[in-house]
């Protein structure tokens, strides 16, 4: 819920994301209500509630990010049932394991503690466990910009990877 400039309701209803806190709150209860039960039924909670999936749980190896421009730019690595390569630009972009591509942005990317907090790339360190939950960008409410083909360029030449896999609509 940004609002920078003044725009009309029929530009906002086309190009934003209608809904997007609803469901961003739906999430929220879903965790709450899990955290009872501890990490793994948060993170099911959470990817039930976002129509993805836990990828793996693994411990994470290594986390080299930098930060330049006013951007958190590098990796994460996490070993799992596979070895997982997260790829950063302020948000998670991609994810790979064992270098099959798993998840690309504007899909959701997201790590989440033992007890089921999401933990941001900048929180991770050696040697913590996390679950990697990925949600697939069509059950997601995106504004356009998301899926702009010049922003997913930029983001990509930051990254190192193609992020326009995926991004037709």
């Amino acid at each position: 819920a940004v609002a920078r400039n003044p725009v009309g309701a029929a530009y906002l209803a086309a190009h934003g994301a209608p809904g997007a806190l609803a469901m961003a709150r739906r999430v929220g209860e879903a965790m709450l209500a899990a955290l009872p039960a501890g990490g793994e039924a948060v993170w099911s909670a959470a990817a039930a509630a976002l129509g993805g999936r836990v990828v793996d749980v693994g411990t994470v190896l290594q986390v080299g990010l930098e930060t330049s421009g006013g951007f958190d730019r590098g990796t994460v690595t996490v070993r799992g049932a596979r070895t997982w390569e997260i790829t950063v630009w302020n948000e998670y972009m991609t994810l790979e394991g064992d270098g099959d591509r798993e998840a690309t942005f504007p899909d959701l990317i997201a790590t989440l503690d033992e007890r089921g907090m999401p933990r941001t790339s900048a929180d991770l360190r050696e040697g913590m466990t996390v679950a990697i939950l990925a949600a697939p960008q069509e059950r997601l409410l995106l504004g356009a910009g998301a899926r702009d083909p010049d922003l997913l360029d930029a983001a990509g030449a930051a990254v190192g990877k193609d992020l326009r896999r995926d991004t037709a609509g």
